[in-house]
């Protein structure tokens, strides 16, 4: 139990969502704090340039969800992706640990998109490429 709300708690801090919401209050009642964490549209509400010291979320995460190109997005959009407070929408990426779904057992949080960086099964014509990490053999 104590792994699962390290889990949770690490999810919350990196969406921006653990210490308050938006308006500047947690606008939450007690008991329903997983509840706010798990709902992917209040994730990453602070822009990269809102610098208040109380406002925390992983920014990097952030970009590895909604990161864009030419208005186009550069990872893969789930089927009923959605939007960040920010209006940014939500990619499939992975952008700190435990960043698979928005909610990690059943919840009343309702079916939203996953937002996993994997793909299972692997698509069509993937090629695995083997990597070997050890000591050097070269001087």
């Amino acid at each position: 139990m104590a792994l699962g709300l390290q889990r949770d708690i690490v999810s919350a801090l990196n969406r921006g969502v653990a210490l308050e919401g938006p308006s500047g209050t947690t606008n939450r009642s007690a008991g329903d704090t997983s509840f706010y964490w798990a709902v992917e549209t209040n994730w990453y509400p602070y822009t990269t340039t809102d610098t208040a010291n109380t406002h925390v979320q992983n920014n990097f995460s952030l970009f590895m969800h909604t990161a864009a190109v030419n208005s186009s997005p550069i990872f893969t959009q789930p089927n009923g992706a959605v939007a960040t407070p920010q209006s940014l929408t939500m990619g499939m990426a992975y952008g700190f640990a435990y960043d698979e779904d928005p909610v990690h057992a059943s919840s009343s949080a309702g079916n939203q998109p996953t937002v996993p960086s994997k793909f299972d099964p692997s698509p069509a014509g993937t090629v695995t490429v083997p990597i070997t990490v050890g000591p050097s053999t070269r001087t």
